[in-house]
């Protein structure tokens, strides 16, 4: 009994350790979308989160470059939106977007 508890914890180790699936477009709009920040409402996060697109589009030679393209998408939206209701759908949308380089990106 003991034996097979020990061997049950131990695949149940080893499948924590798998590495996971990339992330897709479709699941990086999904989790974008939600901006649960924004409590008054007044932002729309669907065209704060579209402009990512085009780095989800590209294919990059490494997760720098697909970091630095989420940075630069950002930097062109934290000028527009510093002052108003969308500013933390921003950061939100460059959260994901950093996530999705470091999980579908080859170092």
């Amino acid at each position: 009994m003991t034996r097979t508890l020990l061997i049950l914890l131990a695949a149940c180790a080893l499948c924590g350790c798998s590495v996971g699936k990339p992330m897709t477009e479709s699941e990086f709009l999904g989790f974008c979308y939600q901006d649960f920040d924004d409590r008054r409402g007044d932002c729309d996060t669907i065209s704060v989160c579209d402009q990512y697109r085009t780095v989800m589009s590209k294919q990059f030679s490494s997760k720098a470059d697909c970091l630095a393209d989420c940075a630069a998408t950002y930097a062109q939206q934290a000028n527009r939106f510093v002052m108003t209701g969308c500013a933390g759908a921003a950061e939100n949308a460059r959260d994901w977007c950093d996530r999705f380089c470091r999980d579908s990106v080859a170092p």
